[in-house]
Formats: structure tokens, C-alpha cells, sequence
């Protein structure tokens, strides 16, 4: 089930890594914990996991699915050994060399301390220099202000607003989109 990745180590935060995605962490507890969490999976764009009954089984399809893939690249990321959240270079277009990013900081202790920014730049890193990618792109809901931070941090521009596009609770919000080339890469 695993891509031959191997690990890509932060040289800013020691200890922070991320590693192709496995059945390890596929059948790691905290992974199930994570998906079943309101909190966890309200930005995530997988409207099917909000009514938090998703049976294990659909979860494992989805990662099997994109660990299969052509076209998706799924890490895990790790602070020391502990598994901590996850990272994916999906839909990538290689005609276009195109890919979209999306991150999950499952571990909630986690969160806040710029494990989620330093894991961005790692799959950034990889999507440019390993899969030579010429553009990633993101988005996020506007409420979602970690997840723009991180998006402006890492480099990436915002690129456009789709106005009211995303349901969230019983109201819209905002989509922002965002776009990135390797030389505007932050590393710092």
C-alpha cells in the first residue's frame, strides 16, 4: 500500500518529518479518532465524514484509493515518532504539472505551534523538487484562519474568493484559493 517516498525531514523543526502514508497509520486509532472528530473534519471538504458515523471501512477505502493513485500523493507526519496529522499532493494534472494540497493536524496538542506551516513547505518541497510539479494550488474556507495562515506563510498567493461556495454548519462561507510556484516558496 505504501509509494516508495521514504521520509522528508524539516531542517527548521527538528524532529518533524513526513513519510508516505501506511497501513501503520491507516490502522492507528487516532487516525479513526481523528475522522469521527466534528472539529477535525468540518474544513476538510469531505462532506460525507460530517455526520460523524463513517464507518471505518469507507475511511480505508478513501486512503487506499488515494495511496493507489496515480494522481495523489498522502503523507503522514510525525513530530519525533509520534503521528501527528497528514499532508496530500492530490489530483495532480502531469500534462499541466498541477497538483492541489491538502493538510490535516489531527493531534490537536499540535496545533498552534507551526507543525501544520513546516509541514506545507515539506510537501511543497517534495512536490516541486521530487515530482517536479510547476504549481500548487489550495483552498480553504475564509473562517479557517490557521489554514490561510499557513497557505500565506508557506508562499502562496491568494488567487481568487469563490463567494458563499462552502456550507459550514447552516451558513456559507467564502472559498478562498490559493496558488504557489516554486520560487515563491518560503523556506524560512
Amino acid at each position: 500500500m505504501l509509494k516508495d517516498i521514504g521520509a522528508v525531514k524539516s531542517e527548521k523543526v527538528t524532529g518533524l518529518s513526513i513519510r508516505g502514508f501506511s497501513e501503520t497509520e491507516l490502522n492507528n486509532p487516532d487516525y479513526y479518532r481523528w475522522m469521527i472528530d466534528y472539529d477535525n473534519v468540518k474544513y476538510i471538504g469531505r462532506p460525507e465524514y460530517l455526520s460523524l458515523c463513517i464507518p471505518f471501512s469507507k475511511v480505508e477505502e478513501y486512503v487506499v484509493d488515494l495511496v493507489n493513485s496515480n494522481n495523489d500523493y498522502f503523507f503522514a507526519a510525525y513530530f519525533l515518532d509520534d503521528f501527528i496529522g497528514t499532508i496530500k499532493i492530490g489530483h495532480i494534472n502531469w500534462e499541466n504539472l498541477v497538483a492541489d494540497m491538502g493538510f490535516l493536524i489531527g493531534n490537536k496538542k499540535c496545533r498552534g505551534k507551526g507543525f501544520g506551516t513546516e509541514i506545507l513547505r515539506l510537501g511543497c518541497r517534495f512536490a516541486f523538487e521530487d515530482l517536479r510539479l510547476r504549481k500548487l494550488e489550495g483552498g480553504c474556507f475564509a473562517s479557517n484562519i490557521p489554514a490561510n495562515r499557513m497557505f500565506l506563510r508557506t508562499g502562496f498567493l491568494l488567487e481568487g474568493v469563490l463567494r458563499d461556495k462552502l456550507k459550514i454548519e447552516d451558513s456559507f462561507d467564502d472559498h478562498n484559493l490559493y496558488g504557489l510556484f516554486h520560487d515563491e516558496l518560503i523556506l524560512l
